[in-house]
């Protein structure tokens, strides 16, 4: 890219978004949602965890209740 502005084709400034997006491309963890039976897990890669975090947490998910109440606009 740094030809291309040389040669007048492309502007600093995308020179400058180029490297900040190649930058980016290695800042994303990996983690993935694991479901067995009836427990859902939450793993990430032991880069993205503390010393002392597990590498599976179990997730309590809360959207399904008895009565459809979960996120219902009290509102009405």
């Amino acid at each position: 890219q740094e030809t291309l502005i040389e040669f007048g084709e492309a502007d600093a400034i995308d020179l400058d978004i180029a490297k900040s997006e190649l930058k980016a491309q290695f800042e994303i963890v990996p983690q993935c949602l694991v479901s067995m039976s009836s427990g859902d897990f939450f793993w990430v890669s032991k880069d993205g965890r503390a010393e002392s975090d597990k590498p599976i947490t179990r997730i309590a998910d809360m959207s399904l209740t008895r009565n459809d109440t979960f996120l219902v606009d009290e509102a009405q």
